[in-house]
Formats: structure tokens, sequence, C-alpha cells
């Protein structure tokens, strides 16, 4: 038996292990082996779609790498993230033109698997295989247990795990809201109720296209056939991690190769880099959410790598930057400030000035190109390309400018200079004193980041001391990686309200400095301190997952969708979960051939509820406050002209989730008309009240 199998093989029992020690933290559901069966069958009727897709991309990235034609030193990486990018931007421009269907997603991706596959044959026919040294084998395999850990929050339904994200919020609201809504409407577009639908959506796009490919359809096809739909959408999030820790791998190996590194070392810091990327409690927790922070990661990532490409003309390096730095933005928009001038720095860094003009052109045409398709799209939606930012340039589209005021104070940090010094680097001052860690660390000293940020630091000044050995290029270009760090930590720290999340961008610089500086060292040191370094963050993850929901991570492990849901519906459990007993009171109501949509209130999180739901953001006007303010300007009897209006829109049930209301009103972000005693005065006017929970009521709207 080879070296190299060996070691595949230890890793398969090693991941097994872990996989069993881990889904029996806790009290759970059905024994360890059904919770492994689960997280198999989540792998397979979740996680085989989302393969294919990434499969696609990576063979989409192929054809750019043969459209090239030059010989790249990082070329799989570097075609990998363009591959994916170029995939993402056909599924939304499918999506947007209502051209998105099962058959076309389908064949956009079988034509990507097709050629990967095409060049796997050929390069295992000709004997091409690469393989890790015994050190980076080693450093890679410290990760494994936090690989297991994102196996099992995929697998684990949306909503239950992660206490810092308040249990996935903004996936429950429209990460994962948005796909299902757009295969009901047959078309990627912005809507009014959700303004987070005027971003570019490049991801969610992708979460519909892997839908689409298990044959979602329907009004609630997310969440019909047990949910494995929602959980192709984690996994495809998961998978991407993955691919990203892979690229910025490829960073730390090219940064260790121009600052001499041999082989060996080289490879011994790309295995540190994809180690503890892939370590990182914060790399975890999102990447098994229904988020989009992973691809902003893997792109800028493959920008980073094009940036310091040796093998390409300037134009090309230029507009393979401007594509990755494009599909960032695309990912998630704050990548135009935490992405790009980190990957322009680096650009200019490694080419001399005479090229920097063709770089930056060919760079902004090729980013203009990526970010075109949804600049055209809102422009055509609501008349600004950026809505809901510049307002005061391009207009407020449907949105009045309390709304415009409101989201704008919402999302900016409040506060003096050294407030934002003193959340960026220790404590919030305003967090209370029991508040989550997220609440209270919001910046560099989050536990989640582990010591990513104090290692990135001591990894610079051991570079810096090194600086005569490494000679002047390596110094130029691990001196473009510390610069393009501070940029990004200066960029959050003044354009974001500082909150620990938003700090992602950050792997694709700070990573790969620790790895490049571990590598310098003597191999044995190398490989020890690269192990030690990757395992205690990897340990730092499991310790956050088993202190999940009270010590009991996987206990909603087994069927946890059709919990949430309430089906099959148990009273014991249901009659206390308000999504579940809404379900129920919907179902008897058709049943009855009653009105049977459901009016959100205070809450905006409409995953779960197998009703027609009408629902907005905080952000955007409720339909409770415009009947409101219609039928008040016009002089009438507000209750039962509200009622009225509700009915006439086929709304049987109003959910008011009271808590949240009072919440919004203390922070200053909710909309003036749903005070809580207004809303509730309103509803027990013209409604009837039929169940209650510690913060919410439903009402059923009569006739």
């Amino acid at each position: 038996m080879s070296p190299a199998l060996r070691r595949a093989l230890a890793a398969v029992v090693a991941g097994l292990m872990c996989l069993i020690g881990l889904v029996s933290v806790g009290d759970a559901d059905g024994t360890a082996i059904e919770r492994v069966g689960w997280v198999v069958m989540a792998a397979v009727l979740g996680g085989v779609p989302a393969g294919l897709y990434i499969a696609g991309g990576m063979g989409y990235g192929l054809l750019i790498g043969r459209a090239i034609g030059k010989r790249l030193e990082a070329r799989r990486e570097i075609e990998a993230a363009a591959g994916l990018a170029l995939l993402l931007s056909v599924t939304h421009a499918l999506g947007v033109l209502g051209l998105l269907n099962r058959s076309t997603a389908s064949v956009t991706v079988g034509l990507g698997v097709a050629v990967l596959v095409v060049d796997i044959v050929r390069r295992v026919r000709g004997g091409a295989a690469g393989a890790a040294g015994a050190g980076g084998s080693l450093v890679w395999l410290a990760a494994l247990p936090a690989g297991v850990v994102l196996a099992i929050a995929s697998s684990s339904a949306p909503g239950w795990l992660w206490g810092s994200e308040f249990g996935g919020f903004d996936a429950l609201s429209y990460h994962l809201t948005l796909p299902g809504e757009w295969i009901a409407a047959g078309r990627v577009w912005p809507m009014e109720h959700n303004v987070y639908s005027f971003l570019p959506g490049f991801v969610e796009a992708g979460f519909m296209h892997v839908a689409l490919l298990s044959g979602a359809g329907g009004a609630h096809a997310m969440i019909d056939g047990e949910g494995w739909r929602l959980l192709g959408a984690q996994w495809l999030h998961a998978g991407l991690a993955v691919v990203a820790a892979w690229v910025v791998a490829g960073v730390a190996r090219g940064v260790a190769r121009e600052c001499g590194a041999d082989a060996r070392a080289a490879g011994l810091a790309a295995a540190v880099a994809g180690g503890l990327t892939l370590a990182l409690p914060w790399v975890v927790v999102v990447g098994s959410l229904a988020y989009n922070e992973m691809a902003m990661v893997l792109f800028g990532a493959g920008a980073m790598l094009a940036a310091c490409e040796r093998g390409a003309a300037a134009g090309v390096r230029g507009m393979l930057v401007g594509v990755l730095v494009g599909g960032a933005c695309c990912a998630k928009p704050t990548a135009l400030f935490m992405i790009g001038p980190a990957a322009g720095v680096m650009m200019l860094a490694a080419a001399p000035k005479r090229e920097w003009m063709v770089l930056v052109s060919g760079g902004a045409i090729a980013g203009a190109a990526m970010l075109m398709p949804w600049l055209v799209r809102n422009a055509l939606a609501c008349g600004n390309p950026v809505f809901p930012a510049l307002s005061g340039v391009f207009g407020s589209g449907h949105w009045t400018a309390e709304q415009v005021s409101r989201f704008a104070a919402a999302h900016q940090f409040e506060g003096s200079m050294m407030e934002r010094v003193r959340v960026a680097l220790w404590s919030d001052p305003n967090g209370a004193a029991g508040a989550g860690g997220v609440m209270r660390w919001r910046g560099l000293t989050n536990p989640q980041w582990g010591l990513l940020f104090p290692l990135a630091a001591a990894a610079g000044a051991a570079i810096a001391v090194r600086r005569a050995a490494i000679g002047k290029a390596g110094r130029v270009i691990a001196g473009a990686l510390g610069a393009g760090l501070v940029v990004q930590v200066m960029a959050w720290m003044m354009l974001t309200h500082v909150q620990a999340r938003f700090l992602m961008p950050t792997i694709v610089t700070a990573v790969p400095l620790i790895a490049v500086a571990v590598a310098l060292q003597r191999r044995a040191a190398g490989v020890a301190a690269g192990a030690v370094i990757v395992l205690g963050h990897a340990v730092a993850t499991v310790a956050v997952f088993g202190g999940e929901r009270g010590g009991a991570p996987g206990a909603l492990l087994v069927g946890g969708v059709g919990v949430f849901i309430g089906e099959p519906y148990e009273p014991m459990l249901h009659d206390e979960m308000p999504i579940a007993s809404t379900n129920r009171a919907v179902k008897m109501a058709r049943e009855r051939g009653e009105a049977a949509g459901v009016l959100l209130v205070g809450g905006s999180t409409p995953l779960y509820f197998k009703a027609e739901v009408t629902w907005a953001t905080t952000w955007d006007e409720s339909l409770l406050a415009r009947l409101m303010r219609e039928h008040e300007r016009a002089g009438e009897g507000a209750g039962r002209a509200v009622a009225a209006g509700l009915r006439e829109r086929g709304i049987g049930f109003v959910l008011v989730d009271a808590g949240e209301l009072v919440r919004l009103e203390r922070s200053g972000w909710l909309d003036e008309a749903l005070g809580l005693e207004r809303v509730m005065a309103q509803l027990e006017a013209e409604c009837e009240m039929v169940a209650s929970w510690p913060g919410q009521a439903l009402f059923r709207v009569r006739e």
C-alpha cells in the first residue's frame, strides 16, 4: 500500500471516529448510529447536488484556463475560483431572464461536470498525480475535527445551531427564503417586501440552482420533501468553504515561494493555511449556514493568487483579478472595500510600474462587467442600480426617506473613533455583562476568531526579522500581504458596524501570513507549530459546537426540519412552537374552506411556514402598517377597514411577534406605525386571538 493511500485510509478512519464521537455529544433523538446515518443521508440528498454544482464550476474553470492559454503557477486554484464565479454569474443571468428551471439547471451544471470528468480521466491516464508530504498531511489532518463539525452542522436544520448568529437569522429571513420565492415566481428579481433581494444575490441564486437540480417546484419548494433542499444550500456553502481553504492554501504556497521557500516548505505553508482556514470556528459557523461569506472568501483568495501570478501577461492578470473581485462583490457587496483594496495592493506590488496602467484598466473593465448584470437588474426594478445604497444620488425607489434613514442608522457604527478602537480590540462597552460573546466581543478578540489576529501580528514581525533571508521579491510580496491585512482591518473599522463576522475577508491575508511564517522555520519545528496551530483552532471549534443548545447540539439532528414545520404534529411539543401551531391552524382553515394566508407582524423569518405568508423585513413597509395609514388618511374606521383589507388579500391569520416589536422600537429601527400598543389595539378590535406564547400571539381575522 502506498504512503498516500495509507494516509487517506487513516484520515477516513479518524473522520468516522470524530463523527461518531461528535454526534454523541449531549442528549439527542435516536442512537449515535442513527445520527451518523442522518449525516450520511444529508450528504447524499443535499450534498450531492451541491457537489455537482461545485464540480460544474470547476469544469468551467478548466475552459477559462484553456482560453487563457498561458502557464499559470497556481493554475488549478485560479481556474476553480474563476469557474465558480462564472457559473454563479450564468445562474444569476438565467434567473433574471426567467430561464432558470430544472432543465437549464441540469444542462449548465452537466456541461461543466463533463469537462471536469474528461480532464480527470486524462490526468489519471497520463499518470498526473500530486500528494502532500507527510508533514503537510499531518497538518491537514489536524483540521479534521473541525471538518466533521462542518459536516454535522451542515446536516442540521437551519435555525437550530450557532448562537453567535442567533440560529442563522439571516438565512431564515432571506438567504433561504429568497430562493424559494424566486422558484415560485419563476424569476430572480428584487421584491419590495425584502430589501435584501436588491443585493446581487449570486450565492442565493446558486441555492436556487441546486434546489432545481433536485426537482424543486411549487410555493414551498425549499421546505418540501423533509427539507433536503435547505440542507443542500448549507452543503453548497460548506463546499465553497472547503474550496476556499484550498485556494487560500494556494496563496500561502505562492507567497512562500516568493520568500525563497523550497517545494517542501511551500507545501507546508499551503497545508497550514488550508488547515487553519478549515479549523477556524468562524469558518465552520458561517460555512455550515446558508450564507454567502465563503464565496466571497473563495473569490477573494483567487483574486490574491491572480494578483501575484507571474505566468500571464499583465492584461490577463488584471482581468482575472477584476473578475474575481467582482465575483466576491456579487457574493457580498462589502467585498468592494474588504477584498478589492487588498487584491489591488498585491497586484501592484507584484508587478513593475510599467504594467500598472494595464493591470488597473483590465481589472476595472472585468470587474465592472461582473457587476453589470446586478446593476442593470436593480436599475430596471427600482431606478437605483445599487439600492438601497446611494439613495441620495440615484433615488430611493419604493422607499420613503424615513425608511432610508432607519436602514442607514442600523448599518453603521454609532460612536467616536476611540469607541470604534475599543470595540475592535476589546469588548463593547455598551454590551450587557451577561450578553453573549457575539455582542460583547464584536471585533478582533471575538472568541470564534481564536488566536488568528495575534498570530498574524506575530507572523508579520517574524517575517520582518528575516527580511534579509527572504530576498527583495519576498519582502515585497509578504509586505503586500501584511499591508492588505491592515487595509482590510481599517476598512472594517471605518465602513462597517464593527461586527466580528464582517472580518471574514481577512482570512485571505491573515491566514497566509501565519502559514508563511511557520514554513520559514526549520522543517520539524514548522510542522509541529503548524499542527499545533491548526489543531488548537479545531479544538476551539469543537468546543463552540459542544456548547450549542445547552450542550446538546445534535438534539434535533434527526428530522429537524420537520420538527420546525410541525410535521408530524406532536401536541406536547408543537403546541409551544408558534410556527408549527400556525401551520396546523392554516391546515385546518383550508379544510374548512376559509382564508388561510398568514401575515407576520414584527417577525421576519418566514422560512418554515406552510402557508401563503405576507411579510416584510424590518426596513420594508409592513402590509398592516400600510393598511392602517391608508384607511386613517381616508378617515374610515381603522379597525374594520384594516381587517377587510386583510380578508381581501386572503389573509386569515396574523402572527404578532411582540418581543421583536419591543426590541426594534427600543433600538429606533421600528416603523412608527407598528408600536406594540397600537398594533395590539388594532388587532383586538377586529380579530380573535386564538393562541399565545411568551412574546407572540396568533390572531384570526374575523369574517
